[in-house]
């Protein structure tokens, strides 16, 4: 009876270490995961500054009288220089006195002043900033048919479409060209189109004192049997007797192209389908015959 009772045991232990063979084969700890490589860092851009920069930095906001500018000095807080430039052009400053600011950037002028307070005695390195509080000096006027007219300040230097953008465009009343008349009355005309689309001398600069100015645009009137009667700007040149009656929607099922009349200088004329409309013409469009 022993021997049938430690047979069992051995039978038993034996089961249980194959069973602890299979298990450690197929609980083999998992093999790491391959490493996921390393993020790339991206670059940043070549840091590149517009055609544009070059002219704002080298030209810079010119002061003129009623800017207010503020004036430090870095890490002196008992210099203080603010206020309004006189019509003079001149700002008194403190340690320096009265002293001509107008005509100078807020560079040169920082500039300036601080070679003044080391000649002075006053500090032997300092740095100086000038900060314009209000412009006032560099204003454009613009005015007729923009979206927005009026007077504007500029800060830096502007090219016209930036203006014209920022009025909000030209309305579909206006010319589409927009005349910018300098200070000593002469007068340049840029196309809207060109505008768009153009670089350099066909985008001017604007400057202080310019007056810019879209006036009206030229119109002719159409009546009669046609879908879409009225007054309509002339925004292409040539405008034919076809594209005025295609911008009208066309004709009405009573209309007859052998019945258009066009009044100029209020005479009627007879004109053919590709005659080129001229400002102020009269277009009426007679009913057919039954």
């Amino acid at each position: 009876m022993s021997n049938v009772k430690n047979a069992g045991q051995l039978l038993c232990l034996m089961a249980f270490a194959m069973a602890g063979t299979a298990f450690a084969q197929t609980a083999q700890p998992m093999a790491p995961s391959k490493p996921l490589p390393a993020a790339t860092p991206m670059t940043p851009p070549a840091a590149t500054a517009p055609a544009a920069a070059a002219v704002e930095q080298d030209s810079g906001y010119v002061l003129g009288s009623d800017d207010v500018i503020d004036v430090k000095v870095l890490g002196q807080p008992e210099f203080a220089a603010a206020g309004r430039i006189e019509v003079d052009g001149s700002l008194n400053i403190q340690f320096i006195g009265t002293t001509k600011v107008s005509g100078e950037t807020p560079l040169t002028l920082s500039r300036k002043i601080a070679d003044k307070l080391r000649e002075g005695g006053y500090y032997t390195k300092p740095i100086v900033t000038v900060t314009v509080i209000s412009f006032a000096s560099r204003n454009i006027t613009v005015l007729g048919e923009f979206v927005s007219p009026g007077q504007f300040s500029i800060n830096r230097v502007y090219r016209l479409s930036e203006i014209v953008a920022r009025v909000g465009g030209i309305r579909p009343s206006g010319a589409d060209y927009v005349d910018v008349i300098r200070p000593n009355g002469e007068k340049r005309r840029i196309k809207f189109e060109t505008l768009a689309t153009g670089f350099g001398d066909q985008d001017p600069i604007v400057y202080a004192g310019d007056k810019l100015y879209v006036p009206p645009a030229e119109t002719y009137y159409i009546s009669g049997q046609v879908n879409q009667p009225g007054n309509f700007p002339i925004k292409e040149q040539p405008l034919t007797l076809r594209k005025a009656l295609a911008r009208s929607g066309g004709m009405t099922p009573l209309g007859s192209a052998k019945r258009i009349e066009v009044f100029r200088n209020g005479k009627p004329e007879k004109m053919a389908m590709e005659a080129v409309i001229q400002p102020g013409d009269v277009v009426v469009i007679g009913e057919r015959p039954f």
